[in-house]
């Protein structure tokens, strides 16, 4: 079950919470939503925080969402490890991924799932 609650949002940009498993049938919902935000000229923002697991057509939607002014925050170890290398060098632990973003070092990544 896939869960998205909007938690913020102005004329600007949308903050929507993204909870459960970004699997199967689910995944046209998510693209849906954020297209629709994206389709009024809104940055969107997905917090994944309660994220569980994404399957493949989730990745690959993210993936190509992540290009359209969506940025992800929140995003745990193991949605870093399904998103898979092309996203992990965009990711700092704790900070929203997206263009302005810069890239971390794959040890610093290695030490901080030795660490928890």
């Amino acid at each position: 079950m896939l869960r998205i609650t909007q938690v913020s949002e102005d004329s600007d940009q949308v903050c929507l919470k993204v909870e459960g498993r970004v699997i199967g049938d689910w995944v046209p919902e998510l693209d849906r939503i954020c297209g629709s935000c994206l389709s009024e000229s809104r940055q969107v923002t997905l917090d994944m925080s309660d994220v569980t697991y994404i399957d493949r057509q989730g990745v690959e939607t993210l993936k190509r969402i992540l290009g359209e002014n969506v940025q992800l925050t929140g995003v745990t170890l193991l949605v870093q490890a399904l998103l898979g290398r092309q996203i992990v060098g965009k990711i700092r632990q704790g900070k929203t991924i997206g263009p302005e973003v810069a890239p971390i070092e794959a040890a610093s990544l290695m030490h901080h799932q030795r660490t928890q």
